[in-house]
């Protein structure tokens, strides 16, 4: 059968299927994290490997589970996170070190195996039944890397990612809840914008609401810059 239009889905309330400005209810952007991670939307990290990337969404996590103070100034509202992670294992990597940086372990939650090596970002049923069985209150979903869930998706093709990104960001913004995919830079070498190292498609910065570089201080190799791009 022929897929069905999108117009068909469009409430009736005698507006048609159009929305004028005018109509438009306007606000500012709401922040899970003031000027780093936006609510109710998309969020990229990206950097090389052994930056800490994980690291620090583990430590957003930890800090997020109690409701303790950001780095940066303000403290983080109390709630839940999603951390759906395809690279380190919850036993041995993720909660131990939850666990050492003191987050309220109840708060946090992970995908049972036999359900992450299924998942893709495409499957939103997966992601309400998580936020249902959660019992409410989650604030952060955390991608780690977002490559890993792409299923048949070619991640250099940036209409193919935009297909999951799309309907992805409307589940955010749905649920009021932040979710923030963390992603690595490609091996390019010549001075480009660090927008264009971000590896894959363009996708993963100019369809998200934010997107945070993480780079190590050529001054300094102990430094790491934590910076919006």
């Amino acid at each position: 059968p022929a897929p069905q239009a999108a117009a068909d889905y469009a409430r009736d309330d005698g507006q048609g299927i159009l929305l004028w400005a005018d109509r438009v209810e306007r606000r500012r952007v709401d922040w899970l994290w003031e000027g780093r991670i936006p609510l109710g939307k998309l969020t990229t990290f990206a950097g090389i490997g052994g930056l800490g990337k994980t690291f620090v969404l583990l430590d957003i996590a930890a800090r997020l589970s109690r409701g303790l103070p950001w780095p940066s100034g303000g403290t983080a509202p109390r709630g839940k996170t999603l951390f759906l992670s395809g690279e380190d294992d919850p036993e041995d990597t993720l909660a131990p070190r939850l666990y050492e940086m003191g987050a309220d372990l109840t708060q946090i939650a992970f995908l049972r195996m036999e359900v992450l090596d299924r998942f893709t970002l495409a499957d939103l049923k997966t992601l309400d039944k998580a936020l249902e069985q959660s019992g409410g209150g989650v604030a952060l979903v955390v991608l780690d890397p977002p490559a890993s869930f792409l299923g048949v998706v070619d991640e250099h093709k940036n209409a193919e990612v935009r297909s999951l990104l799309t309907p992805l960001k409307s589940w955010c913004q749905r649920n009021r809840l932040s979710a923030v995919m963390n992603s690595h830079l490609n091996k390019q070498s010549a001075k480009v914008e660090a927008t264009a190292r971000v590896m894959g498609s363009v996708a993963w910065v100019n369809a998200v609401r934010a997107a945070n570089l993480f780079s190590r201080d050529p001054e300094d190799r102990e430094r790491i810059f934590f910076v919006p791009m």
